[in-house]
């Protein structure tokens, strides 16, 4: 099946998620597993980025930018589509400065058929306290993008899945009531393996939305390495379990 190259995102991890099923692989920079290297590390992932592309998968850079204005149309610049510096299919983002101010990567990413995936819930504990606080009676901050999201989907994209995706914890309380609130979004459910998550947990939590999940594993998967025959066959056998537990 092949997958056109000016499809939007959505377009394509659908496409790809029928050959390949929806697991997301995460080359999690952690101190137990690898080593960062600043600026030499970059041009690695600059590298690695265009293997991805080689073999006909997706990049998701899981870098949470947001800023305003200028700043956030230089990292959406250097950052999304083919003609950038890392040349990554989509980024995570985030909206502690309001939604709107999003809007340089939004452009990009509709200039370019690329992917936004907007922190809503995380499964940090740190995290919790802001959002789960209310911006209006029984409206949460988590709630709340959910909605400003979903809007913006239906006004750009219709009925379709639109470039506006969210992260949403695999362990974190309220997924299944976040995941319900985002229909018109891809979801990347980090939280497989190190921090708990299981397959059937990512299948009860996301039951609403199991063809629109990339559930993300990272550490407990790369430390089956660095050999590289026992990495392959953990490789497949997350992508083989996700496929099943969201099927």
């Amino acid at each position: 099946m092949s997958v056109p190259e000016r499809a939007g995102f959505a377009g394509r991890f659908a496409a790809l998620r029928e050959q390949r099923g929806p697991f997301c692989l995460g080359l999690d920079p952690s101190p137990e597993l690898l080593e960062r290297f600043g600026a030499a590390g970059l041009e690695v992932l600059a590298d690695i980025i265009g293997s991805i592309h080689a073999v006909g998968s997706l990049s998701l850079l899981d870098v949470k930018r947001g800023d305003i204005g200028s700043t956030n149309a230089a990292y959406a610049s250097g950052l999304l589509g083919p003609d950038s510096a890392l040349g990554a299919d989509a980024i995570t983002v985030h909206a502690y400065l309001g939604f709107a101010a999003l809007e340089p990567f939004l452009a990009r990413a509709q200039a370019t058929g690329c992917g936004l995936f907007v922190v809503v819930l995380s499964s940090n504990p740190e995290g919790r306290t802001l959002q789960s606080a209310q911006v209006a009676p029984g409206l949460s901050v988590a709630q709340h993008l959910c909605a400003e999201i979903t809007r913006y989907n239906e006004q750009t994209c219709g009925e379709g899945v639109g470039l506006v995706g969210a992260v949403v914890g695999l362990t974190a309380d309220g997924a299944a009531d976040i995941a319900a609130r985002l229909p018109r979004s891809l979801m990347l459910a980090p939280g497989l393996g190190a921090q708990g998550g299981t397959f059937e947990q990512a299948a009860e939590r996301f039951a609403s939305a199991k063809r629109r999940v990339l559930p993300s594993s990272s550490r407990s998967l790369l430390a089956h390495g660095p050999e590289l025959p026992a990495l392959q066959h953990a490789i497949r056998e997350h992508c083989k379990r996700a496929a099943d537990a969201l099927s």
